[in-house]
């Protein structure tokens, strides 16, 4: 994990250098998602582990690129 933002925080965060940004936060359903910051890319994980995975292959693990969030998500209705 490389830091731990709330969502405000996280979606003000803009892209830096060329690997994409990621967040990473829990779902209300349990599961975890992984999503690009300025981007289209996006990926629903049994885990957080699964999730940070994804998003540190898609970043090549540069530090400070992905985002955990830790405040309840739930989708607007």
């Amino acid at each position: 994990m490389d830091r731990m933002v709330n969502a405000n925080e996280a979606r003000s965060v803009t892209r830096h250098g060329h690997s994409p940004e990621f967040m990473v936060k829990q779902r209300s359903d349990g599961r975890w998602i992984a999503v690009e910051l300025d981007g289209p890319i996006a990926g629903v994980f049994p885990s957080q582990h699964a999730a940070m995975t994804y998003a540190g292959t898609r970043t090549h693990h540069r530090r400070g690129s992905i985002r955990l969030v830790l405040a309840p998500f739930t989708f607007g209705r």
